[in-house]
């Protein structure tokens, strides 16, 4: 464990951090309890309340005789209701918390003018990742010369504490102008092509943002200008910053670009901006990032952007106009390669649409379109891919007469197929809508289970060409990635084979053959449980990339 005047190490950085978190959540009052709770050493106590003190989170009467007080000496933690001191320079008070920073409002001495300050949020416990973090957002920002770029006036440290001082903008952030509806969507669009301006700028000297946002725009009360802030992120493509290894996953889920999630540094391009702004017009198009995930489950998003497409702006409200849903869809496609070449194509798109001309994005064509549909419906295009398949195949071997034509049985077939397009069609827009996925996944497998075993009772029993589709309603199970309804698919289609076995025998049928039986059923397990074992490797994947992400965020 680290004493008190030392940096900690990596899993005592962790477990405060995670502790900090927590404590920043809890009423003042209940404050000291929940820190005796915790079972703290001494030195993680006085550690965790200097922290909690750096943020003001502490008042000289909620901190009790048996929490230990903080280390006054530190310019960060000089006071539980003080600012840090910092030469040439007053702080007024606190503009903003992130999760790493926190940034005041100081007037500079000399030359006399207000400046915006960032420090680390934690202080003198923040890890080295973080400084050097902390430190690359001054160096990418001060190389920038253009009016949509917060400018960088001075950099340094107060013992051993890092602060950058900025110019001040007296405004908002264009997330928290969108969610308030402050803002009218021309007017955020003109904002953002401001910002792609800047961009474009930052992307000539070789810099990549990579943290693209509405959080990290601020908007200008009076003026109405845009600034780019929080180049924390930013990595320049002509050396190595030395702060994003391999495997590293590092930005926003909702506005990260796919390829960002490989965490290969050679794969971030001009292009992962250019997904950035293309998320941001989004949000101002539909209210929503491209996809909307909680912040605490990085792994769902991860796993979703892998296996979907961004829903077209038009799909979630048919009243934005067709070139902005068209540039949005072009700035947000999946491959990199598809999208705008560079943040100032999308800039000269946005202003053709703002100047009435028409823009050089162009709609996507049927093939894409369809293609698309089929991503955000993917289990219902299965569906209906499947009944075409067998309704195509049924219909060639009746009309070849390599099977007696059945009126009866032809009409059951008809009916299972439309049967089986409604249900996918019902789950699937009930999935579009909050709440109970599982159990609604469940209903959808069973009924389909259902459906087929009927058609295949109704037609030749156990000597249905249909059989083998058990296996794969079972095998299409996993594409939904949950362990547990391959297990509800496969035990649903081992007991309605089994069933049908009984039935047949109980009324009389001819003599099964029990090893085709046999075989049958253990085909079908197998491919439950190979199913089951890849969708459990696949979920450890996505858990160690959630894992990762969060200590690249913790760092």
């Amino acid at each position: 464990m680290s004493h008190s005047g030392e940096t900690p190490g990596a899993e005592d950085h962790q477990r405060l951090f995670q502790l900090f978190e927590e404590a920043s959540r809890i009423d003042s009052e209940q404050l000291p309890a929940w820190i005796r709770q915790q079972q703290l050493s001494s030195h993680m106590e006085v550690q965790l309340a200097s922290m909690l003190a750096a943020d003001h989170q502490f008042t000289d009467a909620d901190a009790e005789d048996d929490v230990p007080r903080p280390d006054r000496s530190a310019p960060h933690t000089s006071g539980l209701n003080q600012f840090p001191e910092i030469p040439n320079y007053r702080i007024e008070k606190v503009l903003d918390r992130g999760g790493a920073g926190i940034v005041y409002q100081a007037v500079q001495l000399s030359p006399r003018r207000p400046v915006a300050i960032k420090m680390l949020r934690m202080g003198l416990f923040s890890s080295d990742s973080s400084r050097q973090r902390f430190l690359n957002e001054a160096s990418a920002a001060s190389g920038i010369d253009h009016p949509a770029i917060v400018p960088v006036y001075e950099t340094g440290a107060i013992r051993g504490e890092p602060f950058i001082s900025m110019k001040l903008i007296d405004g908002t952030t264009l997330e928290r102008m969108l969610r308030e509806s402050q803002i009218e969507r021309n007017e955020a669009v003109a904002a953002l092509l401001q910002v792609c301006r800047g961009i474009a700028v930052a992307h000539a000297q070789g810099i990549i943002h990579r943290d693209l946002k509405p959080s990290n725009i601020l908007i200008a009360h009076q003026t109405r200008t845009a600034w780019v802030t929080d180049f924390g992120l930013a990595r320049n493509l002509g050396g190595s910053d030395g702060l994003t290894a391999t495997g590293d996953t590092l930005g926003t889920p909702g506005y990260m670009a796919p390829e960002q999630l490989s965490g290969a540094t050679e794969s971030i391009t001009a292009a992962t901006d250019v997904y950035g702004l293309g998320a941001t017009l989004y949000r101002i198009l539909t209210g929503v990032a491209p996809i909307a995930v909680a912040d605490d489950n990085p792994a769902g998003f991860i796993d979703f952007l892998r296996q979907h497409e961004v829903a077209a702006p038009r799909e979630k409200n048919s009243g934005i106009p067709a070139a902005l849903n068209d540039i949005c869809m072009r700035a947000v496609e999946t491959n990199p390669a598809d999208r705008y070449a560079s943040a100032a194509e999308l800039a000269d798109d946005l202003q053709r649409y703002l100047d009435g001309e028409p823009v050089q994005a162009r709609p996507l064509n049927r093939l894409r379109r369809a293609h698309r549909w089929a991503r955000h419906r993917p289990g219902l295009a299965v569906t209906i891919c499947m009944v075409a398949a067998f309704l195509t195949f049924h219909s060639t071997v009746t009309l070849s007469g390599l099977q007696i034509h059945d009126p009866i049985f032809n009409f059951i077939a008809v009916v299972s197929c439309l049967l089986a397009i409604v249900n996918a069609a019902f789950w699937q827009h009930s999935l579009r809508q909050p709440g109970a996925a599982d159990f609604k996944l469940c209903c959808w497998s069973l009924g389909e289970v259902l459906l087929l075993s009927l058609l295949i009772a109704a037609g030749e029993g156990l000597e249905s060409r249909l059989i083998p589709a058990w296996a794969v309603l079972i095998a299409l199970s996993g594409l939904r990635r949950r362990p547990f309804l391959v297990v509800l698919v496969t035990t649903a289609a081992l007991a309605n084979y089994g069933g049908l076995w009984l039935f047949h025998t109980a009324f009389g049928g001819p003599v099964a053959n029990t090893l085709q039986i046999a075989s049958n059923m253990l085909s079908f397990a197998l491919v439950g449980l190979i199913q089951f074992a890849v969708i459990r490797q696949s979920i450890v994947s996505v858990e160690m990339e959630s894992r990762q992400t969060r200590h690249s965020t913790l760092a």
